[in-house]
């Protein structure tokens, strides 16, 4: 049909196993320690992040991004709230795709995650 198309299998956590998810995790534990008047809003703990840590803060949804700053789980470490890892890669995808189409560069005319 001249598509292309595919499924991928993601496993439930691989967010968490995820090597640049640790170091989030272990940068926003580290500035709750030392900062904590300085961890007031999602927008001030990104800003004290460092700039590869920024952008994969930013990639992730609100509620997750929220949870992580303001929350602490079990394990005390800033929590990391359950994703459903298919629609989140998706959602990733299509984004990444749409900016390509924007600055110009070669992407594909349709992608829907399911």
């Amino acid at each position: 049909h001249g598509l292309h198309s595919g499924v991928v299998m993601v496993s439930d956590d691989f967010f968490e196993l995820l090597s640049e998810m640790r170091q989030l995790q272990q940068a926003i534990h580290r500035l709750r320690s030392e900062k904590p008047a300085d961890m007031r809003s999602e927008e001030s703990a990104q800003q004290l992040l460092q700039p590869d840590l920024q952008a994969f803060f930013t990639m992730m949804p609100a509620d997750v991004r929220s949870a992580l700053v303001f929350r602490t789980g079990i394990d005390g470490m800033p929590m990391l709230k359950p994703q459903e890892a298919e629609r989140e890669l998706g959602a990733l995808v299509a984004r990444r795709l749409a900016a390509r189409g924007a600055a110009g560069d070669p992407t594909v005319k349709g992608f829907m995650p399911q």
